[in-house]
């Protein structure tokens, strides 16, 4: 049992280039965490290149213009820098992923490398690297070795200039604990939460959609990001449609975040033309929109290539809403979430298991009702807003240091 001190309020400083309403992940993510630590009583100052960033409560907004292509200077990093001393922060967090700061092709920001050695001793406070992504996958492949190697470089060149290391899935923490033991306490683990979590009953209308009115939805929720194998959902649809022939049912699927274009265009793409007219691409939509999707789908699809991780912000919404959650296991899943227990899992890869889990699922109501139940409650232990701004709050807390738990040790806890 670890003896904490009680968490002062503090003032933070947060760094991201991207916030709402700019569409992704991790713009959804750093907004709903700023938004939480205020809730908190604690004074959030943000630096953000975003001009038309969305209010949130009790968030301090300052925005720095960025060059389109190679993002922030080395100048305007110093700008930064003295305006986070100049406010009192006592504590920085900076949001990483390779291309939130560099150019879309390659990921690498040396301007960002420059700023980072003594950035703490500078600040007179903590500077907490926050890591959704690390580097493009690794292999001997032209790409892979030249952009996943130099993205690795940059990425422990970073870490190594930052008091704290967080990370938003386990497998890399653990990697990380593993190489450097005489580091292990800088390394953390603290998963997204729900970007678009349900509301009070009632708060969000029923939809009075003709084309799925009467039929089983399955919902998948994301962009048409490489990570996303196409050919396990429409699998799952025609898989799903086949075992709900004995009840008499017939399913359709449904795509939050990519426009109907491109959904047609990937199934024609896949030579499965039949399914068209029970595939629909819905757009990007607004959190009640998509959330009155998601209490309309009888199950959510979430195939990835590298498997389900607690980094995978669409997969939160899905277990926040408790739905039944068909998805699959590689080498990027949390070993002591649990997945097995709150989702049908598929191996990475395995489209044809994938789809007929899917098919499983769907004519089961009972095993169904039981996997959102279970996802809906490990959410409330380990993904909760509240939960994982507190656990960052004691991290940062001069007192507590590494001595505070990481969502580490509540999944290993609560299994």
């Amino acid at each position: 049992m670890h003896s904490l001190a009680r968490p002062a309020k503090l003032k933070l400083a947060v760094i991201c280039p991207h916030f709402p309403p700019q569409p992704g992940g991790v713009s959804d993510y750093v907004g709903r965490l700023c938004g939480e630590f205020a809730r908190q009583g604690h004074e959030v100052i943000a630096w953000t290149a975003e001009p038309g960033v969305a209010p949130i409560a009790g968030v301090e907004f300052r925005v720095k213009k960025a060059d389109p292509v190679s993002g922030w200077n080395l100048a305007t990093y110093r700008e930064i820098e003295r305006e986070i001393r100049e406010s009192g922060a006592q504590s920085t967090i900076l949001q990483y992923t390779p291309y939130l700061y560099g150019p879309r092709r390659w990921g690498l920001h040396p301007a960002l490398s420059l700023w980072m050695p003594g950035l703490g001793r500078r600040l007179g406070g903590r500077v907490a690297l926050l890591a959704h992504e690390l580097h493009y996958p690794l292999g001997l492949s032209a790409d892979r070795l030249l952009i996943g190697t130099s993205q690795l470089l940059q990425f422990l060149a970073l870490a190594h200039f930052a008091e704290q290391i967080w990370f938003t899935y386990e497998v890399p923490l653990l990697r990380y604990r593993r190489l450097f033991p005489w580091a292990a306490e800088r390394f953390s683990w603290f998963p997204v939460g729900s970007a678009i979590e349900p509301g009070p009953a009632g708060s969000v209308p029923a939809l009075r959609d003709e084309w799925s009115q009467g039929k089983r939805v399955l919902l998948q929720f994301g962009s048409a990001h490489p990570s996303r194998p196409f050919d396990h959902s429409f699998l799952a649809l025609r898989e799903s449609r086949r075992a709900l022939l004995g009840r008499g049912e017939e399913a359709v699927l449904a795509f939050v975040g990519l426009d109907d274009a491109t959904v047609q265009a990937k199934i024609a793409e896949k030579g499965l033309q039949e399914l068209a007219p029970l595939v629909r691409g819905l757009g990007y939509l607004s959190a009640r929109e998509t959330s009155a999707w998601m209490e309309r789908a009888d199950a959510v699809l979430a195939p990835f290539v590298d498997g389900i991780s607690a980094r995978r912000s669409s997969v939160m919404v899905a277990l926040s809403h408790g739905k039944p959650l068909i998805t699959t296991h590689g080498i990027h899943t949390d070993p002591t979430v649990g997945w097995e227990r709150i989702a049908a899992l598929a191996p990475a890869g395995d489209a044809p298991g994938f789809a007929r889990l899917a098919g499983e699922v769907l004519s089961d109501p009972v095993r169904a009702e039981a996997l959102g139940r279970a996802a809906r409650a490990r959410f409330e232990e380990l993904f909760a807003w509240p939960k994982l701004a507190a656990g960052m709050i004691a991290r940062l807390t001069p007192a507590n240091g590494a001595a505070a738990p990481d969502a580490c040790a509540d999944a290993g806890a609560a299994r």
